[in-house]
């Protein structure tokens, strides 16, 4: 009886273990952070220009491209990646973190960041 229970154990231990990792085609969480990081970059950019552009001349699609080749993925690893971390809100919540901590050590090191004080 009590090897049968160290064997359900085991078994049960394995599954639980294989359930949480990562499938080879979804990309790390550091450069899946990577990535995120840029687009909102990107996407704050696109704000900016259309503020004084046509939407249809700014090429969204092409800085999105830039970023996926800069980061050395593709549009369908980040989409896969996206889904994956979508459907484990815990960890996306994570990731969404690192991705403000990361954005907002840049604007921080930025030479035309703000000082707070007066």
């Amino acid at each position: 009886m009590r090897t049968l229970s160290a064997l359900i154990l085991s078994i049960a231990l394995i599954a639980c273990e294989q359930g949480s990792m990562r499938p080879p085609e979804v990309l790390a969480r550091e450069p899946f952070t990577a990535v995120l990081c840029d687009l909102q970059l990107v996407e704050a950019r696109i704000n900016h220009e259309l503020v004084v552009e046509p939407i249809g001349t700014i090429p969204s699609d092409r800085y999105a491209e830039e970023v996926f080749a800069r980061n050395g993925v593709t549009k369908e690893e980040f989409r896969t990646s996206l889904a994956y971390y979508g459907a484990r809100h815990e960890e996306m919540t994570a990731i969404y973190e690192d991705v403000i901590t990361e954005l907002t050590r840049r604007k921080d090191r930025s030479p035309t960041a703000v000082d707070p004080q007066p």
